[in-house]
């Protein structure tokens, strides 16, 4: 299983299940588990996040994280204030890591383009997950099963 996180004021989450193997991985929509997003603004707290990750984990165990690399550029400075993704890429990581869970980062622009639009509409997942930010989650968590090798 995997599960894809999209950090940020309003954060993504989507769990899909997978199974390992050699080929390059294109799971359909019936291997949808769930997806949610939840509100974690830095005003209401984005431990909130953590405590629904550990949740989460605790119900599903999840083999592998797919979390956003959130890279902070001059561009980034000037347009976002996004404290909140930093805050709860931390959060994640930490839960994972008490968990011994792999987190696989990727950039979101990685996501978008494995998995764009037309991509999503075409496989039938558009219509499954459709939260903006659940749906980045799908792309992370899609997106882990082409680039991610696990370890023996």
């Amino acid at each position: 299983m995997i599960m894809g996180v999209d950090p940020g004021g309003t954060t993504g989450i989507t769990i899909i299940e997978v199974s390992w193997d050699d080929s390059r991985y294109d799971p359909s929509p019936n291997t949808h588990i769930m997806n949610t997003q939840i509100e974690a603004s830095w005003g209401t707290g984005p431990e909130s996040v953590g405590w629904k990750i550990r949740d989460l984990i605790e119900t599903y165990n999840p083999d592998l994280i797919a979390l956003e690399k959130f890279i902070i550029t001059q561009q980034t400075v000037r347009f976002t204030r996004q404290p909140d993704a930093l805050w709860i890429i931390g959060g994640v990581r930490f839960v994972a890591d008490t968990f011994l869970i792999p987190v696989h980062m990727q950039p979101a622009s990685l996501a978008k383009t494995t998995w764009d639009a037309a991509r999503l509409n075409d496989t039938g997942w558009a219509k499954v997950v459709k939260q903006k930010h659940a749906r980045d989650a799908l792309r992370h968590a899609l997106t882990s099963c082409v680039t991610y090798k696990p370890t023996a």
